[in-house]
């Protein structure tokens, strides 16, 4: 039992830099939905907006393969970027159905 409550402590560390990655996740994916979805909606004279988000993206994922990050393994970074481009396309989804929404009402 006395080794147990020897590991608590560790586990705990554990946990707290868990929920801070996960939150500097979600963050991103955020902010990547957020910005093609606003990207989407307000921007349509000028569609090669929409390519800003999704080359930041490539950038990052690169930067950090070439930065060798030793913590991070690559099936992390293949999730991180891989749902960073699944918020990207969920925000330029929901930004085209809004917009087909809004065309259909305003008939």
């Amino acid at each position: 039992m006395f080794h147990v409550l020897l590991a608590l402590p560790v586990l705990a560390v554990f946990g707290a830099a868990a929920a801070m990655v996960l939150a500097a996740m979600l963050t991103l994916w955020g902010a990547a939905f957020g910005a093609e979805l606003l990207l989407g909606l307000f921007c349509r004279k000028r569609r090669w907006l929409l390519w800003l988000p999704v080359l930041f993206g490539v950038l990052g994922f690169f930067l950090m393969l070439l930065a060798r990050v030793y913590p991070l393994e690559l099936p992390f970074l293949l999730v991180l970027w891989g749902g960073y481009g699944v918020c990207l396309l969920a925000g330029w989804g929901v930004s085209l159905l809004v917009r087909r929404l809004y065309r259909w009402i305003r008939r």
